[in-house]
């Protein structure tokens, strides 16, 4: 199967370029979008080519949830990760979060990133398809 491939969609350059790096030193793939339009293009593009998409939950335009809906509508089953500026208390407040919904908080370590992205990831094989390590 080999690495894994994660889309990272995040408007802000600085975000985007760490988690990129981040995920690469640890042997991920990575497909990077600084919007949602871009990301489903990539998606529509190869939709078996993502494992994961990581997005930030706000974005111009079209939020991280959307994103996530017509991620999922072109590849069903896909595994989202949310990254978020915002403490809980703020997204709870706003309705932007369900209990559950699988997050990070930015800022965040490399190391915490690639943790998160890994239980992502795993949680989403529940068909067997996972190898060892």
């Amino acid at each position: 199967s080999g690495p894994h491939t994660v889309l990272v969609a995040e408007d802000e350059d600085l975000v985007r370029s760490l988690a990129e790096r981040a995920l690469r030193r640890q042997g991920f793939q990575v497909r990077t979008a600084s919007n949602g339009e871009e990301a489903l293009q990539i998606l529509q593009a190869d939709p078996e080519g993502v494992d994961l998409l990581l997005t930030d939950l706000v974005m111009p335009g079209m939020s991280g949830r959307q994103l996530a809906r017509q991620a999922i509508d072109i590849r069903p089953g896909l595994p989202v990760l949310y990254m978020t500026g915002y403490s809980s208390e703020v997204v709870d407040r706003h309705g932007v979060i369900t209990e559950g919904l699988p997050l990070i908080l930015k800022p965040f370590t490399p190391a915490a990133l690639v943790d998160r992205v890994r239980q992502a990831l795993q949680g989403s094989d529940g068909d067997g398809a996972a190898e060892g390590d």
